[in-house]
């Protein structure tokens, strides 16, 4: 309504600012004519009360629950304003129209009739929010524009500002007789007005910080389709129930409501994005989540939530935001993908149970006491590994990760297990303090744990682990039984090696940059106990050049028999090759190169008796890197037993001839090997005729009978062996 021209108006009357609520309106102006003479401090007092007391029913009412947006807390802020401004001039209108001279009751109603509208009109919007909800499921932001949106909230702030300034055109000026009493009732409401005002300022200003610098809210995606998407924020739903909701949704928006349970929630198993900010949720019953397998983004911010130790395993999930909730610690199932947990103004005071994220990289923890923790970026690297980049919104301190390097390998478990992380100085023997506590209800009894550690691993090079035990009365021997695992980046997601039950591992090519852990289970008296462990370092890559672990000698070191060399080799991240070997006689004057010994294999000769050979192997890799060459030495080599091969005689068995006999000899040195020649006889036995001569002249009795020639080696140390022998037949020419 538009003021009216300034000629309507009394000479003497000037524009006072009316009250605008709505309460104090309806006193009417004559009852405040008859009472205005007689006013006395007591009755002043009762009228300030009395219309004070509408007004702050109004401010109680306008203090709403704080959106995400931090909408409410400015339209509080807003509204407070406005009651403050109601205030005063209620209070001097009061007294103002006790004037003979005033203005009459019609100048009044327009400026009732706006803060009339402006009531309805904010009675309007509620009553429209509800049906909004359970009539249309995807609903969009339009529809709730003071609960989404601040700037709607500011310009609805504003044109009640006006609505009011127009108003105040046709209130008229109290007389100076009143002045006085006005001033003071002026300064107490306005005093009451700026405490309000800046209550309503402080939570205002806290909304707005929040949502700026830790909720990290998600941007409604518009260009989704209303199929998938379900936009239902500042609705007031209480119940999930009150939704239309499909497996086909995928964008869940459901921030700035009052849901409490998350029943019913099972039904979106497709959902991608569900923001949960800002409800009522206290309780830790995330279970019905479980059948959100896509999930990607998970908003809870703004609640009272006290654990999330129900919430589930999600195997797509990226992003998971439970920034200003309750929680004490982050203690919760494994989530593979996370990659950004915002976790900021919660009461989070400890790192015990803190989940494996192996692919997170922003981890924000601000406004929480687990920030006076010392060295606190330094355990959640050894907690979460190389993937994390960012703490706090910032980069990690380098100082901080060179500190990690001097913690023990199994750090990160103790502080799973509820160690008290302490400076590195200190770790090496806390930890281990902390782990035998765990032990030594497990072990067999007058036995305690003395080492258990794992060397540093390298790629396709040996690891050894190193467990003792002390044993204080016990009898009997104790065993030791070994299993490995093969973890991740960090010490966890432990799995058993298969056959891998030595006390020495070789990492693989495909185990760099995981860890390994070794359990060690004591067997005393056949009763197996509970295992003791030890973790190692993330496995690193090899040098590239290959190196001899060991290096053996295969075969019996007698004359005449194959040696084979047999190197152990690690290549350390190169590609496998040929390696260098050669054989060496190695006597009491010094080593000699056996000519033609340049293989795997070697074999014996009667030169290499009472003499050691040297087996000598360079590794090359394929791409030609060669290592440094290793040998090993036998024992002495032993002569062969005395044996024979191959007799014959040579010659033309005619009489007057000689003929000769012949044989391969077999067995070191050969000494007085016997030679024998036989003839048959009538009755068919053999008759000797000559010995100790491998050559026979053939006489006449000789012609027509069968001849034998018999060679029995015999060494010249030693035993000889069972002749050989062969026959020939003599024929007469």
């Amino acid at each position: 309504m538009e003021a009216p021209p300034e000629a309507s108006k009394p000479a003497d009357a000037k524009p006072v600012k009316p009250r605008p609520s709505a309460p104090t309106a309806r006193i009417a102006s004559s009852s405040v004519k008859k009472r205005a003479d007689g006013l006395t401090s007591a009755q002043l007092n009762v009228s300030r009360s009395s219309l004070m007391k509408p007004t702050s029913t109004v401010t109680a009412g306008s203090v709403q629950r704080r959106s995400s947006t931090g909408t409410a807390g400015k339209q509080q802020e807003n509204g407070s304003s406005v009651v403050a401004k109601k205030v005063s001039p209620s209070l001097s209108d009061a007294v103002k129209r006790s004037k003979p001279v005033s203005v009459p009751t019609v100048s009044s109603r327009p400026s009732l009739e706006k803060r009339t509208s402006l009531v309805s009109e904010r009675t309007k919007v509620d009553s429209v929010k509800k049906p909004s909800v359970k009539a249309s499921p995807t609903s969009t932001l339009n529809k709730v524009p003071s609960l989404t949106e601040s700037s709607n909230g500011s310009s609805t702030t504003a044109s009640s500002r006006r609505m009011a300034s127009n108003a105040s055109l046709h209130s008229p000026r109290s007389s100076s007789v009143t002045s006085s009493v006005t001033k003071k009732l002026g300064s107490r409401t306005s005093s009451a007005d700026k405490g309000s005002s800046v209550l309503s300022r402080r939570k205002s200003s806290t909304a707005d910080s929040r949502d700026s610098r830790f909720m990290l809210l998600p941007q409604v995606d518009l260009k989704a389709s209303d199929e998938v998407r379900l936009d239902s924020r500042g609705h007031r739903v209480r119940s999930l129930k009150q939704l239309r909701l499909t497996p086909k949704l995928e964008f869940v928006y459901l921030r700035d409501n009052l849901l409490s349970s998350l029943e019913g929630i099972e039904i979106l198993n497709g959902v991608k994005v569900l923001d949960l900010s800002f409800n009522d949720f206290k309780l830790p019953g995330f279970e019905p989540l479980e059948n959100c397998k896509v999930l990607q983004q998970l908003y809870l911010a703004g609640n009272q939530i006290t654990s999330l130790a129900s919430l589930p395993e999600f195997p797509n999930l990226e992003f998971l935001s439970v920034a200003q909730n309750r929680l004490k610690s982050l203690c919760m199932a494994s989530q593979p993908r996370l990659q950004v947990l915002a976790a900021s103004r919660n009461r989070i005071s400890t790192l015990r149970g803190f989940p494996h994220l192996p692919s997170l990289e922003s981890l924000r923890v601000e406004e929480n006491p687990l920030l006076e923790m010392p060295h606190l970026e330094a355990a959640l690297i050894l907690l979460v590994g190389p993937t994390l980049k960012k703490f706090n919104d910032r980069d990690l301190n380098p100082t901080e990760a060179e500190v990690v390097k001097q913690y023990p390998a199994h750090t990160a478990i103790c502080i799973r297990d509820g160690w008290e992380f302490c400076s590195p100085e200190l770790a090496a023997d806390s930890t281990f303090s902390f782990l035998l506590e765990q032990w030594k209800n497990k072990l067999p009894q007058d036995y305690i744990v003395k080492t258990a550690y794992v060397d540093h691993p390298f790629e396709e090079d040996p690891c050894h682990c190193h467990f003792s035990f002390t044993n204080l009365s016990s009898e009997g021997k104790l065993v030791l039984k070994y299993q490995w695992f093969l973890g991740g980046k960090t010490p966890t997601g432990f799995v058993p090696i298969p056959e891998e039950l030595s006390e020495v591992y070789w990492p693989k090519s495909e185990d760099v940059g995981r860890c390994l852990k070794v359990e060690c289970t004591p067997v005393l008296n056949d009763a197996e106990f509970p295992p003791v462990f030890a973790v190692s370092l993330p496995v690193c890559l090899g040098t590239g050049y290959p190196k001899v672990i060991n290096l053996t000698v295969n075969g019996e070191l007698v004359e005449g028999n194959v040696l084979k060399g047999v190197p152990q080799i690690a290549w350390c991240g190169g590609t496998p090759g040929k390696g260098v070997a050669s054989w060496l006689r190695r006597t009491w004057n010094g080593n000699a190169v056996i000519d033609g010994a340049e293989g795997m294999e070697y074999q014996l000769t009667i030169d290499d008796i009472d003499s050691s050979l040297v087996f000598m192997y360079t590794p090359v890799t394929e791409e030609g890197v060669k290592g440094d060459p290793q040998c090993t030495m036998t024992d002495f080599v032993k002569a062969g037993t005395p044996s024979v091969s191959n007799v014959y005689v040579v010659g033309d068995i005619v009489e007057d001839n000689t003929i000769k006999g012949n044989g391969k000899y077999f067995g070191g040195k050969e000494g007085l090997s016997k030679f024998q020649w036989f003839r048959e006889k009538e009755n068919g036995g053999f008759l000797l005729v000559l010995s100790n001569s491998t050559q026979y002249t053939l006489i006449k009795e000789d012609v027509g009978w069968c001849l034998k020639f018999v060679y029995t080696p015999i060494n010249l140390e030693g035993p000889f062996n069972c002749p050989l022998l062969v026959c020939i037949d003599i024929l007469l020419y």
